[in-house]
């Protein structure tokens, strides 16, 4: 029984490992990101035998100091290592700098710390690791996109609505406009024309 248990275990981490990482993969895969649930199940699974081929070696299991080095060391490898990962799906545009699918690249970082506490079988660590992070990816566009949309002075007052009713309103102040400065070039004209009821030779400018 022992013997199975500690054939299954391993087993046991790296499909929660596999799980974890395609449940955070399929939120991206909604969002039609570069990487899925396939590639970020692997990183997970990925990072999890790391894990777990480090802290099985029997060597290292009588000495809690050589323990906590390797575990050191498998954090800041893997760690290290997917970020590198990550940055090959950042993309910048060349027309405007913008910079795109940075979001993508902190969750494949994520996915990978989410499969080291799978192999390490840090299960609690592993449900709120995995539930924050869904958390974020699904509710932290609207949030933030709120808080900017009420924190954020509008740029022009005259233009602070949106919709139908901001275009209707914006084309009567146009309108506006345009018959004010009309009316204003009829009063020039009228100001420097002569009164028709003045003879020509007492026209301003005339020869007698």
């Amino acid at each position: 029984m022992d013997a199975f248990a500690a054939f299954a275990e391993p087993g046991l981490r790296l499909a929660a490992a596999a799980i974890a990482g395609m449940v955070i993969g399929l939120n991206r895969d909604i969002a039609g990101k570069a990487m899925g649930a396939r590639t970020l199940g692997l990183v997970s699974v990925g990072a999890a035998i790391v894990a777990l081929a480090a802290i099985g070696d029997p060597l290292i299991g009588p000495h809690p100091d050589a323990r906590s080095r390797v575990v050191q060391g498998v954090l800041q490898g893997v760690l290290t290592g997917v970020g590198f990962l990550g940055a090959g799906v950042i993309v910048r545009r060349a027309d405007n700098n913008d910079v795109k699918n940075l979001t993508t690249a902190a969750t494949v970082w994520v996915t990978a710390a989410v499969g080291i506490a799978c192999g390490l079988g840090e299960w609690a660590l592993v449900v709120w690791a995995v539930a924050l992070t869904l958390a974020i990816l699904v509710l932290g566009q609207p949030v933030e996109d709120w808080f900017v949309k009420r924190l954020t002075k509008p740029k022009s007052p005259e233009r602070n609505n949106s919709g139908w009713w901001a275009s209707l309103n914006w084309q009567h102040v146009d309108k506006g406009r345009a018959e004010s400065g009309v009316q204003a070039s009829a009063d020039a004209a009228e100001r420097t024309s002569p009164p028709d009821d003045v003879p020509p030779s007492d026209h301003p400018g005339s020869v007698r």
